[in-house]
């Protein structure tokens, strides 16, 4: 089983695509490539990782 990727990675990645394309032109797709999940993996692991933040 492959380890999920940390929240540090989904940031620096997503900072990366911020600069690319801009807020506009970034999308969750794109971020979900970058760091090698499907959308929907990638929208349950930000949803995991929020709940534990409370």
């Amino acid at each position: 089983m492959q380890e999920p990727i940390p929240l540090r990675g989904i940031i620096i990645e997503v900072r990366k695509l911020f600069r690319e394309y801009g807020y506009e032109g970034t999308s969750m797709r794109n971020l979900a490539r970058r760091v090698g999940l499907r959308s929907q993996s990638l929208y349950t692991r930000l949803c995991l990782i929020r709940s534990t933040d409370i």
